[in-house]
């Protein structure tokens, strides 16, 4: 992380939650809903080098990625530029899987989907910090191999 940017601690801090990011970390990748149900995503920003398109896939098909906003212009998706504190909703039905991802527009090895079930990542790798606050989650995404710093684009699912 650059010693001028803002730390996924300092932006949840900001937020109103004072979870440890480092010791508060679920190993959760999947959500299965045990209802029909409505989930309300809050886009709280991040720090970032290239554009993202945030969205989901359900039931295992990553191949049907479901971009809900963009953080910065891509032209890949006709899907809003989100600001701080935008809210988007999805509709599951009883029964299904959703996985959160976002599709990086970055350079050669950088772009592509990365998403909360690690399989989907290149080399499998563990792209998102989740925190499980009960009623609500907060994801956290790393969308390099560079800095690990998991602010690139912070969420959370209610």
């Amino acid at each position: 992380m650059n010693s001028g940017e803002k730390s996924l601690q300092t932006f949840l801090y900001n937020n109103g939650y004072s979870l440890n990011v480092n010791s508060d970390q679920t190993n959760i990748q999947v959500w299965e809903a045990s209802e029909d149900v409505e989930l309300e995503i809050t886009y709280f920003g991040g720090v970032f080098s290239y554009p993202h398109a945030f969205g989901y896939y359900t039931n295992g098909n990553s191949g049907e990625f479901n971009p809900l906003f963009q953080d910065f212009f891509f032209l890949k998706y006709a899907v809003p530029v989100a600001s701080s504190g935008d809210v988007f909703t999805i509709n599951l039905d009883k029964g299904d899987e959703i996985a959160f991802a976002m599709d990086v527009k970055g350079s050669f090895n950088d772009s592509g989907l990365i998403s909360t079930e690690n399989s989907v990542n290149p080399s499998s790798r563990d792209h998102t910090v989740i925190y499980n606050l009960d009623d609500e989650f907060v994801l956290g995404f790393e969308d390099t191999f560079r800095d690990w710093d998991f602010q690139d684009l912070i969420v959370s699912v209610k």
